[in-house]
């Protein structure tokens, strides 16, 4: 038998392999064919353009022989040339034809390559014309506006602003297409230079400063320039480092590097940018000296430096200095002030969110987690922004570390289990156990019997006998117990989670479950009676959690 199948197996295969190789095979042959015939067709137009070739160097050569000869008898040499060029045309007009069919889309390639590559290099532009003269090319008007800003800024520092007006009103400046190569192209900083060479006399390289973009001063060394803004900052520097904050100025300071007019109202040295920008050349204030006062801790808070504020107050020092003096401070009126930068973080949860989905099979008490949640993680950035110790902004970032995982939970909205009407569950998740007995003719607690362990519930119009009892939670009958004493027809059901319900006193015959069976919430265990320790047609209910009996109501109102 096992002979058999693998023969036949091996026939199938057999079949298979046929089946594919012989169309391959076709198709090999058929390219095999054309291939060989192209081949053959290029062997032989090579062996014809090499005769061809060969030919036509020997001509050249006769030709140049013979012209040689001619130049003894110049009148002879038109009709040598004609008569060999003649010749060319028509013993190898297919070479040269295959030349030409060649040569055209070379050269047409050439052609294409060489105006794509122009093209890619030059670019539409402004020519900038100012005071009649070309100073270069710029790639828009925002490019132009911004130079004429800065010459106007450069050339009328210190002035009010109605002569800035006039000056740009009179600016002799104007601009109009070209077509540049790109590397011709120049930026704002360096047209306004073209235009202050043409504009001004006594012209020096100096740094000038910005602040918030306007135009302060120049200073010839920008080195000087910075260790004047250093200095201001320099004594909040190291309880920035000890403390964890970022310290520097609330405006953007600028350097830019060009060329300024050479005259005393555009030109600085570093102490009257000092002076001016912590406003020493304005009015001064007074300062009364508290307890713990040091001068550096007042030059910190009025953004200046110790020794500026010992020299406006008679080379006072730490020790010269008591409690209660006024001393000489800067005014307020200084051009730049310190923002502090604190930023603190902490990681704090981030809460699940839960999802229902709406089962219209279950019963209005039935819920099952389908899907754990769990909570994610962030971390939570705050940062703090004080301009001279004042709090000016508060911001929060949030940082996503961990995604939070949904919770999803099925729950039940049927009102109505084997036609009985269970309403809707509490939100602790338990139905009311008798559904058509709401009157509680004894609650739980002190009684004159004793303690009740749980709550009666009857009717008012004496229907309670026979009414359905329903399981207030989902769980498994625990026990049950038939008899006429104590709790009569009882059952106990446990829920899981330390919980556990008793429905007891209930008709004689009506328990339709037993120990070990599993019970959905509204399902009907059996009906209202009044067996047992009981005084009339009531259902006596409890809920146990942890073998500790719980009040009733609670959990299922």
């Amino acid at each position: 038998m096992g002979d058999v199948v693998v023969k036949n197996l091996a026939r199938l295969l057999g079949f298979i392999f046929h089946l594919i190789a012989i169309p391959v095979y076709k198709l090999k042959r058929y390219i095999s064919r054309v291939t060989y015939g192209t081949k053959r067709k290029l062997r032989r137009q090579a062996k014809s353009n090499a005769r061809e070739l060969v030919y036509f160097r020997q001509e050249i050569k006769s030709a140049n022989r013979y012209l040689r000869r001619a130049l003894k008898h110049p009148l002879s040499i038109p009709g040598i040339l004609g008569h060999y060029i003649g010749k060319a045309f028509t013993r190898h007009k297919k070479l040269l034809t295959t030349a030409v069919n060649i040569a055209l889309p070379v050269a047409a390639l050439f052609i294409l390559f060489s105006v794509f590559n122009y093209w890619n290099n030059v670019t539409f532009a402004l020519n900038v014309i100012y005071n009649d003269k070309s100073i270069g090319y710029i790639t828009d008007e925002s490019v132009f506006t911004e130079a004429r800003d800065m010459v106007i800024d450069r050339l009328s520092a210190n002035t009010v602003n109605a002569e800035k007006t006039t000056a740009a009103e009179s600016f002799n400046a104007g601009y109009n297409l070209a077509l540049v190569s790109l590397d011709e192209l120049k930026d704002a900083r360096t047209i306004s230079d073209e235009m202050i060479k043409n504009s001004a006399e006594n012209l020096i390289n100096a740094c000038g400063i910005y602040i918030d973009g306007d135009f302060i001063c120049a200073v010839k060394n920008e080195s000087d320039a910075k260790t004047v803004f250093y200095k201001i900052l320099e004594p909040y520097e190291e309880d920035a480092r000890i403390n964890g904050y970022v310290i520097s100025f609330a405006e953007d300071i600028d350097y830019v590097q060009g060329l300024y007019p050479d005259n005393e109202t555009i030109v600085w040295d570093a102490s009257k940018l000092e002076r001016t920008i912590l406003g020493v050349d304005g009015a001064t204030a007074y300062y009364s000296v508290m307890e713990g006062d040091t001068i550096a801790s007042i030059a910190g808070h009025y953004g200046t430096t110790a020794e500026y504020i010992s020299e406006i107050n008679n080379n006072m020092t730490d020790e010269t200095m008591e409690e209660g003096d006024l001393i000489n401070v800067p005014s307020y009126n200084k051009m730049v002030n310190i923002k502090k930068t604190v930023t603190s973080s902490r990681i704090a949860a981030i809460p699940f969110r839960t999802i229902k989905q709406r089962d219209a099979t279950k019963y209005s008490g039935y819920r099952v987690v389908k899907q754990k949640g769990a909570d994610g993680t962030q971390r939570i950035i705050t940062t703090k922004v004080y301009i001279n110790n004042e709090l000016e902004d508060t911001s929060i970032r949030n940082e996503v570390l961990t995604e939070s995982t949904e919770e999803i939970v099925i729950v039940g909205t049927m009102t109505t289990y084997g036609g009985i009407y269970i309403g809707e569950a509490s939100e602790s998740g338990f139905l009311w156990p008798a559904p058509n007995c709401h009157y509680i003719s004894s609650p739980y607690g002190w009684r004159s019997s004793g303690w009740h362990k749980g709550v009666d519930l009857c009717t008012t119009n004496g229907t309670a006998l026979g009414s359905p009892v329903i399981a207030a939670k989902g769980g498994t009958v625990e026990m049950v117990q038939r008899s006429n004493s104590g709790y009569g027809n009882m059952v106990l059901i446990n829920h899981g989670d330390g919980y556990k319900t008793r429905y007891a006193h209930m008709v004689a015959g009506s328990i339709t479950v037993n120990p070990g069976d599993h019970v959905e919430a509204g399902q009907s265990i059996g009906k209202v009676g009044s067996t047992g320790n009981s005084s009339g047609p009531h259902l006596h209910f409890e809920v146990i959690y942890n073998s500790e009996t719980q009040n009733p109501i609670n959990y299922i109102s």
